[in-house]
């Protein structure tokens, strides 16, 4: 009994000590007041001033063509959540706030800018590129706008999100 206790005793100084440094090198949460999905991402930001017009080119293994489902969708998020006014399976592929314009492409034009030979790197690893085009009016205010984008197809749904900045002139 007493080399039980004694190896069980050495087992335990041991191990202890190996599992608490294993934990202390584990990353840790960030804390915010949205969502705490939304804090751990890294996202595109784009950045204009009023007046400008900018494209934000992603890449998808998403159809970009003609699908059952509704295609893309364009979302404010607002506490880490997307805000889509109508069903996302419609596709909102326009969005306006504060001047500012985000739209995303209809099936043909996804599919045409998909098929351009600058993309055909893309094609053969069965990826999609198309573009986002954002436009500030020259009325536009400064400010941030969240985004989620939702490519909705009948093979699944693809989505990501990314930040417009607004600054002065």
């Amino acid at each position: 009994m007493r080399q039980l206790t004694s190896s069980f005793l050495l087992l335990t100084i041991l191990f202890v000590p190996l599992y608490a440094i294993s934990k202390a090198q584990e990353p840790i949460p960030l804390k915010s007041k949205s969502s705490k999905t939304q804090d751990l991402k890294i996202v595109p930001l784009v950045t204009l001033k009023p007046g400008e017009t900018k494209e934000l080119i992603f890449s998808t293994w998403c159809t970009v063509g003609v699908t059952r489902s509704g295609g893309f969708s364009l979302a404010e998020m607002i506490g880490g959540e997307p805000q889509f006014t109508q069903s996302k399976l419609q596709g909102n592929r326009s969005y306006n706030k504060g001047g500012v314009t985000i739209s995303v492409p209809d099936f043909d034009e996804g599919k045409k800018f998909a098929s351009s030979s600058t993309y055909s790197l893309l094609k053969r690893n069965n990826l999609d590129a198309f573009r986002v085009t954002i436009a500030a009016a020259s009325t536009a205010k400064s400010g941030l706008l969240e985004m989620h984008l939702l490519d909705a197809t009948c093979a699944g749904h693809c989505k990501t999100d990314f930040r417009v900045l607004v600054v002065e002139q």
